[in-house]
């Protein structure tokens, strides 16, 4: 009986991370879609580079970021930003980031600008590979805490 209460805890819990990753990960993909849209208007970004963060739960393996800074006018004020798209996230390997660099070099460049928040704005627009992932992975654990239930039942 206790083992029986204790998977269902565990399946209960797996359902409400699955449906939460899928959640925050299907609210990126919708942002990527619709900046599709935006507005286009001319930027200067100021600085970017990569950081280096150690791995979650590692003593020797690191992580790496592009970030980015830039400031653009919208038409009635002059605003900055630091978004690439929505949901990136850190890379294993200091090239891939700095293949950002390499795309984005510092100076002038087109900021993708939300018409209907103008201060929300991202410097590569649309929808991204690990864009996926997490609604993917949200339903991917959906569907074994269903299992778990599936198993309970029987």
């Amino acid at each position: 009986m206790l083992i029986k209460k204790m998977d269902f805890w565990i399946g209960a819990a797996m359902l409400l991370g699955g449906v939460l990753l899928c959640a925050i990960g299907a609210g990126e993909l919708l942002k990527g879609v619709s900046s599709y849209g935006w507005q286009e208007v001319p930027g200067v970004l100021l600085s970017s580079k990569v950081n280096r963060s150690r791995a979650d739960h590692s003593v020797n393996s690191y992580q790496y970021q592009a970030s980015f800074f830039y400031r653009y006018h919208t038409g009635v004020r002059e605003l900055t930003g630091d978004v690439l798209y929505p949901g990136y996230a850190r890379q294993s390997t200091r090239e891939a980031a700095e293949d950002w660099l390499e795309k984005l070099p510092v100076g002038e460049v087109i900021v993708y600008v939300n018409p209907d928040n103008p201060k929300e704005s991202m410097l590569a627009p649309g929808v991204h590979p690990e864009m996926l992932f997490r609604p993917l992975a949200g339903l991917f654990i959906a569907f074994l805490s269903y299992w778990l239930f599936a198993r309970l039942r029987q």
